[in-house]
């Protein structure tokens, strides 16, 4: 009996947690936005500014590379706050594929998450995978992808709103 209850007690937890972590996401699914050209966000003389690209790359030492006009400029993780890409054209389709083909839309979802690291569309492709994967009925990979969203991009766990729940 009392390993049942302890399941019991875990699985509850499991389920709060999995509530949490499906509100925090839908919140950063939210706040990322969409726009229009990709952009690095800078501070310049104390305030935010806006460097629209024609591409951004950030490398995995998270080094931006703008490339505007045909002339790339790289920026240091600590010269830039966020860098945004282009919408991935097949987006909306691998989201869209998670009710009919969870597997399908996984697998084009990580593809997304691969091409587009730091660059906010791996982290909106995380947040769906994520809740791909709880509908799966697979909380324990669910809880996997999100721990990697917050891994790679910790400002997610600190920034209103998303504090509230962590």
């Amino acid at each position: 009996a009392k390993h049942f209850d302890h399941l019991i007690q875990e699985h509850m937890m499991n389920m709060e947690w999995t509530k949490r972590i499906v509100t925090a996401s839908l919140l950063l699914v939210t706040a990322l936005g969409v726009h229009a050209k990709p952009y690095l966000e800078v501070l310049k003389n104390g305030k935010l500014d806006r460097i629209v690209a024609d591409r951004i790359r950030v490398k995995f030492d998270r080094s931006a590379v703008v490339t505007r006009q045909g002339v790339s400029t790289t920026f240091t993780k600590n010269q830039y706050i966020r860098a945004v890409g282009d919408k991935p054209q097949y987006f909306d389709q691998a989201v869209a594929a998670g009710t009919t083909n969870p597997d399908k839309a996984i697998a084009a979802l990580d593809q997304i998450i691969k091409d587009n690291f730091g660059l906010q569309w791996d982290l909106q492709a995380m947040a769906a995978k994520g809740k791909i994967q709880l509908k799966q009925n697979k909380p324990e990979d669910a809880v996997k992808t999100f721990k990697k969203m917050f891994t790679q991009n910790p400002k997610t766990m600190r920034d209103e709103p998303l504090s509230n729940f962590f």
